[in-house]
């Protein structure tokens, strides 16, 4: 599988003596080729608690293969599959023939202005899902590594409940997240406001 990160990006703004400093997520991230493995266990995280780790078959593969890349401790996967390991943990493993037409996508993006990301998919295309709660009613974010065939989306939904008064303010918007066979792309089909 061709893999891919889609990740929302945190910025620092750097305000003066008087403001604050803010940091939000990009609204809208780019899809990157490959993901960057945690140079501690060489690793996939995802939602910060989920590990998949890489095989040593993976991670000795020579790097002409073009299905991985390192820089020091720094690897990153461009083409693996997903499999069970003796233990029965799932571990990252050398690109299998019947898994060349997919992607393996790690997705987390962000809540943009608002406070909730749900994300939907079939039950083949998790690999693994994690939900991250923000804490004292602060919304939740969901985080998924994604196993996506040509044209079979996933949606990711984003909300913001906010109770004024005697009435509820809702921002959604869903995402149309889908693998095209060479690049991994979105599109949004809804954006309301009420």
């Amino acid at each position: 599988m061709k893999c891919f990160t889609l990740k929302a990006k945190f910025f620092v703004v750097q305000g003066g003596h008087i403001t604050p400093t803010y940091s939000y997520p990009d609204k809208y991230p780019n899809p990157e080729p490959g993901i960057v493995l945690d140079e501690s266990d060489r690793a996939i995280v995802v939602g910060f608690t989920e590990r998949i780790k890489a095989s040593d078959e993976l991670l000795h593969l020579d790097p002409d293969t073009g299905a991985i890349k390192r820089n020091g401790r720094k690897v990153t996967v461009f083409r693996a599959s997903i499999a069970a390991n003796a233990e029965g943990a799932l571990e990252l493993v050398p690109e299998k023939s019947e898994d060349a037409g997919d992607a393996l996508v790690l997705v987390d993006v962000g809540a943009g202005r608002c406070l909730n990301v749900r994300l939907t998919a079939t039950p083949a295309q998790v690999v693994a899902q994690v939900r991250v709660d923000g804490g004292w009613g602060s919304g939740y974010q969901d985080h998924m590594l994604a196993r996506l065939s040509p044209f079979q989306p996933l949606v990711a939904t984003r909300d913001d409940r906010r109770w004024i008064f005697w009435g509820e303010l809702t921002d959604r918007e869903k995402l149309s997240i889908a693998y095209d066979g060479e690049n991994v792309f979105y599109d949004i089909i809804s954006l309301e406001k009420k």
